[in-house]
């Protein structure tokens, strides 16, 4: 039961990685892979069937992401357009299908937008479900003569639910610490304030459970 508590955190990306068509064999970029939600994209695209290039800053959260599976590549990105872009072609090996971003509202100036961008091959997909408010800057021309698909997600549909539940009995999808998965936090009812205390300062993978 306790590793269910996993699925609270992949019904997001799951709707977003599904909006966009992730399929067998595709390489996903997923940004940031080091908290809640990135974490889960990972575990997801991977059951998809995808090759996962999981980026971020946290440099042992990435560690700990790239021996999950052979299929992930991880890049600690550096700010620096032309070194992280250079990183990023290495680990797709040439180019992506695919680019899952969930960051949050401080990263409007961050860097790893173009180089994600920079490594898309034709006809790719980007799927945005973070919470930047404005100020990234993509190529007008750039995205139309690269034919590139930008899709916005808010969350998952119900139809995408029941996916992701068969995904999970059919065992196509594991969860808990035995699929490399984060620790779940348990909190008793009365100890409320501690888990709210936890959720807010908790940014890497695992879950908050208020249990009775």
């Amino acid at each position: 039961m306790e590793d269910l508590t996993h699925l609270f955190s992949m019904l997001v990306p799951f709707g977003g990685l599904a909006d966009i068509d992730v399929k067998s064999g595709d390489t996903v970029i997923v940004a940031p892979a080091t908290g809640r939600y990135g974490s889960a994209a990972v575990h997801l695209a991977l059951a998809m069937g995808a090759h996962v290039i999981a980026i971020g800053r946290n440099g042992p959260v990435l560690k700990q992401i790239a021996s999950i599976n052979a299929r992930v590549s991880t890049v600690r990105l550096t700010d620096v357009v032309e070194q992280d872009t250079q990183m990023l072609r290495k680990a797709c090996r040439g180019s992506a299908d695919a680019f899952w971003d969930m960051s949050p509202s401080g990263a409007a100036t961050s860097s790893h937008f173009t180089s994600c961008m920079d490594v898309l091959r034709h006809g790719a997909k980007v799927n945005l479900e973070g919470s930047v408010l404005s100020g990234i800057n993509f190529g007008y021309m750039d995205i139309l003569g690269r034919g590139l698909t930008i899709k916005g997600t808010w969350m998952c549909t119900p139809e995408q639910t029941e996916r992701l539940i068969k995904m999970v009995e059919t065992g196509v999808l594991p969860l808990g610490r035995k699929a490399g998965m984060g620790p779940v936090h348990k909190f008793r009812l009365e100890d409320w304030e501690q888990a709210w205390d936890a959720a807010e300062e908790k940014r890497e993978p695992g879950e908050i459970v208020i249990m009775p």
